[in-house]
C-alpha cells in the first residue's frame, strides 16, 4: 500500500521487533553467507550501515532462524542448526545477548525444536518440538533450558479417554505452532484451559 515501507533490500524473514520497537532482528543471507540472524533499525532498516549488525557466524553451514527477544531487550533466542559446539546439526534452541555475543544452547535434540518464545517476564521460554512423534506439540522450559516439559499432547486426539485440565502459557506469533486442540485456538500471552470434549 502507499504507507507501507521497504526497510530491507537485500531479503529476510522471521522480524521480530525489540521490545522498545527501535530495531528488528530478522533471519537473511547476505553476501553469499549463510542464514543467519541480523540486526537493524526498525525505521531505515538495512539502509542505515550505523545500525545494521550480523548476529551470528554466517561462514557456517545451516541456518538461524525465529529470533524472539526477551521482554527486557537483554537477549535474543532462536532456532538454529548449525554445529557449533554442542549442536546437533538439527533444529535445536539458542539463545545468545542482544549484540550477538555469549552464544550457548538451551536445548539440543534429534527431532526438530523450533518457533521459541520467551514469557512475559522473561523466566520461561515455550517452543514447539517433535521429540515426541511426528507432530508438533509445545514445549515449555526454564529460560535457562531446564526443566523441560511438554505442555500439549497431539496423541490426545486420537484417544477417547478422559484427560486432566492443562493450563500453559504460549506467547507466539506467525500462528506456528498450531494447536487444535479441542477446536481451542491458543492466543499469543494468553493462558489457556482445555479439555477433551464430550468426556463427562
Amino acid at each position: 500500500t502507499a504507507n507501507d515501507v521497504k526497510v530491507s533490500d537485500e531479503g529476510g524473514w522471521h522480524p521480530a521487533f525489540s521490545p522498545d520497537a527501535e530495531k528488528v532482528a530478522f533471519s537473511g543471507r547476505r553476501s553469499g553467507g549463510t542464514t543467519s540472524l541480523y540486526l537493524m533499525d526498525a525505521l531505515d532498516g538495512d539502509r542505515n550501515t550505523t545500525a545494521f549488525k550480523r548476529l551470528t557466524d554466517s561462514s557456517l553451514a545451516g541456518q538461524d532462524i525465529q529470533p524472539n527477544w526477551r521482554p527486557d531487550g537483554t537477549k535474543i533466542v532462536f532456532a538454529s542448526d548449525k554445529v557449533t559446539s554442542g549442536g546437533t546439526g538439527g533444529l535445536d534452541i539458542a539463545v545468545m545477548n542482544a549484540d550477538g555475543t555469549g552464544r550457548e544452547w538451551l536445548v539440543t535434540n534429534t527431532d526438530p525444536d523450533q518457533w521459541p518464545c520467551y514469557n512475559p517476564d522473561g523466566t520461561k521460554i515455550v517452543f514447539s518440538s517433535n521429540r515426541d512423534d511426528d507432530t508438533p506439540d509445545v514445549y515449555i522450559m526454564n529460560e535457562d533450558g531446564g526443566n523441560v516439559r511438554q505442555i500439549t499432547d497431539s496423541a490426545i486426539f486420537s484417544r477417547n479417554r478422559k484427560r486432566p485440565i492443562g493450563i500453559a502459557w504460549l506467547a507466539y506469533v506467525s500462528g506456528w505452532p498450531v494447536l487444535w486442540a479441542a477446536a481451542a485456538l491458543y492466543a499469543v500471552g494468553a493462558v489457556v484451559a482445555w479439555r477433551d470434549r464430550g468426556q463427562a
